[in-house]
């Protein structure tokens, strides 16, 4: 990729995150493209009414162990591990996201995948194929945030 290419793709990512409601555009960190995974974290806190020290970062299950590749988890009645992600990848998400999806259900727990506004339709659709539609919330509308806390206090019991 040129410098022009590249200059450009961040001119279209900064459009498209101009476009986002404000509520969600908070979720994103500046200059990164990067889900703030600790404001999502402190939030889901909040509108769960649990402490927020009981919702795991991802540098948390790193000091442990990680195999998951989960950003965030809520330990509940199930326990949910989130993946966070800004606009997707620029690889597709294949192997490494079945692989971590498997694993999650081993460990008895279920994986939702966050994401502001993946503009790629295949990487979307593979997002959906390998996560499920109702597991898969993209941060377009402010009731798509409501959607995610219902769907983590129906696994959590929170």
């Amino acid at each position: 990729m040129t410098g022009k290419e590249l200059q450009r793709r961040l001119d279209e990512i900064e459009e498209a995150i101009e476009q986002l409601p404000e509520k969600m555009r908070r979720y994103l960190k500046p200059n990164s493209g990067k889900l703030n995974e600790d404001m999502i974290r402190e939030d889901l806190a909040r509108e769960l009414g649990i402490p927020d020290l009981s919702i795991k970062s991802r540098a948390a299950l790193e000091r442990g162990r990680n195999p998951h590749r989960a950003d965030i988890l809520i330990e509940g009645k199930t326990p949910v591990y989130i993946e966070a992600k800004a606009i997707g990848e620029y690889r597709m998400p294949g192997e490494r996201y079945t692989k971590s999806y498997a694993l999650v259900q081993k460990l008895g727990g279920k994986y939702l995948y966050v994401c502001s506004n993946p503009e790629n339709k295949k990487y979307r659709a593979e997002i959906e194929k390998i996560f499920g539609k109702d597991k898969a919330f993209y941060l377009t509308k402010p009731e798509v945030w409501e959607d995610l806390v219902a769907k983590v206090r129906e696994y959590t019991g929170f």
